[in-house]
């Protein structure tokens, strides 16, 4: 573990001296690590300090998730697919809401754009919808 920049104090320090570790998580934005005998027992940082590294472990979570997805799977989409699907999903969502979702994704019209589906076609006037 990495303790550059972090402080260590003792804990007893957290009973003793509140005030001061408040202050220097406060001033350095740095946690203030906490041992008993010797051995760390505790971190102390600042609650939006704690919000960003949640914030970053959730992240990292959903890469792992879409990393073994991926690898899972050898269906490739285009950037214009994934919009496409991601319109279409929201959509959905917002017209009738999850239900709207199990049907899938639609086929594709392969006309004015070859990407699209035929509720994209519909809401923004492809000639495969005949609009």
């Amino acid at each position: 573990m990495n303790y550059r920049g972090s402080h260590i104090r003792p804990l007893s320090d957290l009973r003793n001296n509140f005030a001061d570790i408040t202050r220097t998580i406060k001033e350095t934005s740095q946690p203030v690590i906490l041992t008993k005998h010797g051995w760390g027992k505790l971190v102390c940082m600042s609650y939006e300090d704690y919000e960003k590294q949640i914030f970053k472990r959730e992240i990292f979570d959903k890469l792992q998730e879409a990393e073994r997805e991926a690898a899972s799977d050898v269906t490739r989409l285009t950037e214009a697919e994934v919009f496409d699907k991601l319109i279409y999903e929201l959509e959905a969502m917002s017209q009738g809401g999850s239900d709207a979702l199990l049907t899938g994704y639609p086929a594709y019209c392969g006309k004015r754009y070859p990407q699209c589906c035929h509720v994209y076609c519909t809401r923004f006037k492809c000639a495969a919808s005949g609009s």
